[in-house]
């Protein structure tokens, strides 16, 4: 754990603390105080700055018991969906989080394609699922599995990935990967943060009476 206490600006702070209008990303109270997602106090990156009321910022983030994951205020704080916190969300959070790795660890993985198939069969079913899981797949085709065969189809069908795998080894046994990963991995994420306000779950703010 860092022991490093470098404050942000004061004009970050400012500028992070209008975004949320002063109160709580969680719950809405007042008084929040800025909460390094990432644990790390060195880190005052915009997107690594959350405002949580105090009883958020000690339960919730700091709680060994039951800590809310790094990786769920993350997407929280990029998206501002708060159906990431939803226990629903957690399946296809653990289907997804290949994509929240750097984009060296994603371009390198040996499962890559088992873990894009994976993640699309089980978006599929979900509401407006077909539609999604369509687009994700042409996203993360063409941005992950390239250099690709210009005169295959590229509609985003599952089949056309299965096509592109040789392709992939060869990329990677030549050690000359894809150049728009991180480019198809957030937009792939963004698709699938925009696919939970189509799902038919209770309690979007499961945090408000906190």
């Amino acid at each position: 754990m860092p022991t490093s206490r470098t404050k942000p600006s004061k004009s970050l702070t400012q500028k992070v603390m209008k975004e949320f209008h002063h109160l709580c990303a969680l719950c809405g109270k007042h008084s929040p105080q800025l909460h390094h997602i990432d644990e790390n106090r060195d880190n005052n990156s915009e997107l690594n700055l959350l405002p949580l009321c105090p009883n958020h910022h000690l339960l919730d983030a700091h709680s060994p018991t039951s800590p809310v994951s790094a990786e769920k205020l993350q997407l929280f704080r990029k998206f501002k969906n708060p159906a990431v916190f939803l226990p629903q969300f957690e399946p296809l959070l653990s289907r997804m989080m290949f994509l929240l790795e750097s984009d060296q660890k994603l371009a390198k993985r040996q499962d890559l394609l088992p873990s894009v198939y994976d993640l699309l069969e089980f978006i599929a079913h979900l509401e407006m699922g077909d539609y999604y899981a369509k687009l994700i797949s042409k996203v993360l085709a063409l941005g992950l599995l390239e250099p690709y065969d210009s005169g295959k189809d590229r509609n985003g069908d599952p089949n056309y990935l299965a096509s592109a795998a040789a392709a992939l080894e060869r990329a990677r046994t030549q050690k000359h990967f894809p150049p728009d990963v991180g480019a198809a991995r957030d937009k792939a994420i963004s698709l699938i943060v925009e696919s939970l306000r189509y799902q038919q779950w209770k309690n979007v703010r499961p945090y408000a009476e906190a």
